[in-house]
């Protein structure tokens, strides 16, 4: 694939999927709604309202994307697959990432895991 080649792939790749407006506007959504949620809810309660917010970006994109009339999955671009690709890794590395900062709060992370380091060295 020469310079040119990717150029014209990328180009096809923006103009089909508008530049990913659907992502923008679902993570705008969810940002936002985290906002709300953090200023009017207890933050027990909160840490479940983003938990289902999290896992919910991936279908507002959808539908975003759906109502604005543009591709998310640009299939047929070798460009747009291989970003298909490394976001469906992204994605299924999340979960396990997403429920342990749900179960313990994020300070106790680090001390696990350095407690973890020094106690295998």
């Amino acid at each position: 694939m020469t310079v040119s080649d990717l150029r014209n792939v990328r180009v096809d790749l923006a103009v089909r999927s508008s530049w990913n407006i659907g992502f923008f506007v679902a993570g705008l959504a969810v940002w936002s709604f985290s906002t709300v949620v953090a200023v009017h809810v207890p933050l027990d309660v909160a840490k479940i309202y983003w938990l289902v917010g999290t896992f919910s970006i991936f279908p507002f994109a959808l539908l975003a994307s759906r109502i604005f009339g543009v591709d998310p999955y640009s299939e047929g671009n070798q460009l747009g697959e291989f970003v298909g690709y490394t976001h469906m890794s992204v994605i299924s590395l999340s979960p396990p990432i997403v429920f342990v900062s749900f179960l313990y709060p994020p300070e106790a992370i680090v001390i696990r895991a350095v407690d973890h380091q020094l106690a295998t060295c």
